[in-house]
């Protein structure tokens, strides 16, 4: 199909803002950018536009866990993905304030890597918000759920936790001696010339602004999807970046995310046997669905294209989409600066889930909630892809699935 020309009529009558990038092969088969990276300033999206890409940094930090282990020690890779967290991080470790949890010593890489530790969420803490206001020290972050009991038996399901990742951050330091932002540019960023990709260690929006490295990050706004022809306003409030860290505080250009893409499934971030580990499905996410989680990417089943790799990410006003499609070679980047605006979806989401078993699947929880809210809000179906760049991903992936 004539992906270009796909691109061309989606995005006709929708108010979007961001990157979109296309290749196949070492061919770029679309490239368009939309919207203000800067409305206040009047600077549009361009190629030069960094994004804070939140949870797609997953599988940065899922590659640099398996590289600092090869490093470290070749032939041991696969065994100490099996060590327990205390083994990296002992209980003299500063992050656990003089208390190690029980868990630490239970509890392995290979499952916080796939979301099987049953440690809680703590961006799903609800007053977590209100708690981290100021800019927090990792050790804050851990102590606000490291005694709180787990979800679930340890390796008996799937359950995505940011804590996991900040945890895998640090074990990550622990073994290479060196900071994680700057492991990474020394080991990904840096040989692979993408040069306007960083972990961000501290500051918001704002403050990385003032910094030469994030003199193109855009800002991020907001639209309320509940309302017909809702207003786009900047985000009020924007994250630390401490608070995401190693499990989404990284900050890309759609070419630089494409490099990174074109570089992993060559084989060229890791050996052929590592990067096999990373993309194995390793445990079903949803039992109603044929999706897996390997090392910090979704592997999903299409009937026609095969297998696809692909992780989305979501922080204060970014959403981002990495996908590739082996059987056709394909890489898809969406980058956006817009995000929904959940001040009146928030309530009415958790008085839903309220009222919904607690055994429930997240694909059936997903089916509930959209059904209910495009009933009590209109216009919800119409807005729900009329400013999100990420959208395009889904609908590509569908559009290729029928050729």
């Amino acid at each position: 199909m004539n992906i270009q020309a796909f691109l061309k009529d989606y995005t006709k009558n929708r108010q979007l803002s961001g990157t979109i990038l296309v290749s196949q092969g070492a061919d770029i088969v679309a490239h368009q950018h939309f919207g203000f990276a800067d409305s206040s300033e009047n600077i549009k999206c361009c190629d030069n536009t960094q994004y804070l890409i939140g949870s797609v940094t997953k599988q940065f930090t899922a590659a640099a866990l398996l590289k600092a282990l090869y490093d470290h020690a070749k032939e041991k890779v696969h065994e100490n993905l099996n060590q327990p967290i205390s083994h990296y991080l002992p209980a003299e470790h500063a992050i656990w304030t003089e208390h190690m949890p029980a868990w630490a010593s239970k509890v392995t890489l290979h499952q916080l890597l796939i979301h099987s530790s049953g440690i809680v969420n703590y961006t799903s803490i609800p007053e977590f918000k209100d708690t981290f206001l100021n800019p927090p020290e990792i050790p804050a972050l851990v102590n606000s759920f490291k005694n709180r009991e787990l979800d679930f038996p340890i390796g008996s399901k799937h359950s995505y936790s940011n804590s996991g990742y900040l945890l895998l951050g640090e074990i990550i330091q622990q073994i290479t001696g060196q900071s994680l932002d700057i492991y990474m540019e020394k080991v990904f960023f840096n040989p692979f010339n993408m040069k306007s990709t960083f972990l961000a260690t501290k500051g918001t929006v704002h403050d990385l602004k003032k910094m030469d490295s994030f003199k193109n990050l855009a800002r991020g706004y907001e639209v309320d999807i509940t309302i017909e022809n809702p207003a786009i306003k900047e985000v009020e409030k924007y994250s630390h970046m401490q608070i995401p860290g190693a499990a989404g505080s990284m900050i890309s250009t759609a070419q630089d995310l494409l490099t990174w893409n074109s570089a992993l499934y060559a084989e060229k971030v890791l050996p052929s046997f590592l990067l096999k580990t990373m993309l194995h499905p390793h445990i079903k996410m949803d039992d109603s669905t044929d999706d897996y989680y390997g090392y910090g990417i979704e592997v999903n089943t299409n009937p026609t294209l095969g297998t696809i790799y692909c992780h989305g990410g979501s922080i204060d006003g970014f959403i981002a989409r990495l996908v590739y499609i082996p059987s056709l070679k394909i890489s898809i980047v969406c980058l956006s600066n817009i995000t929904k605006n959940f001040e009146k979806l928030e309530p009415e989401i958790n008085r839903i889930k309220a009222k919904l078993p607690k055994n429930i699947t997240p694909s059936e929880l997903f089916k509930i909630l959209d059904a209910e809210l495009n009933q009590q809000f209109p216009a919800m179906a119409k807005n729900k892809d009329r400013y999100f760049t990420t959208e395009f991903a889904i609908n590509l992936v569908k559009a290729l699935s029928m050729k």
